[in-house]
């Protein structure tokens, strides 16, 4: 999430530049511009819970909340 406070902003790019860069492979991301640390417990806990149902359903398919968008923005991997 956007506002975590115990995974640096820094450490967190970094992880996800090394990523694989092929789409077909590489992990799906996504960003919630209005989380913390503990997604699953924040106050917006049940939008991610219904993203990750809607993942694990059909992990190919857009999530629900719009954060793979985000999170393929933010991180700047389209």
């Amino acid at each position: 999430g956007a506002h975590d406070e115990l995974i640096p902003k820094h450490a967190m790019h970094l992880f996800v530049r090394l990523l694989p860069a092929d789409p077909g492979s590489r992990p799906r991301l996504a960003y919630y511009k209005s989380g913390y640390h503990m997604l699953l417990r924040d106050l917006e806990g049940p939008l991610v819970i219904a993203d990750v149902a809607s993942w694990v359903l059909d992990p190919k398919a857009a999530l629900p909340s719009g954060a793979g968008v985000a999170g393929e923005s933010y991180f700047g991997r389209k």
